[in-house]
């Protein structure tokens, strides 16, 4: 019984830093297109 309380917090704590990862995998991507889309503005105003 005491197992299966600690598999169930210990699967709940997993399931938490697997989403915060991809959270913030997923603001680094934006990011990245942002400074990227800026980039190609300078470039095609620059010209």
């Amino acid at each position: 019984m005491r197992n299966n309380q600690i598999q169930k917090i210990a699967n709940q704590i997993l399931k938490f830093s697997f989403q915060n990862q991809v959270q913030k995998v997923k603001s680094s991507i934006k990011f990245g297109i942002q400074i990227l889309k800026n980039a190609f503005k300078d470039i095609y105003f620059s010209n």
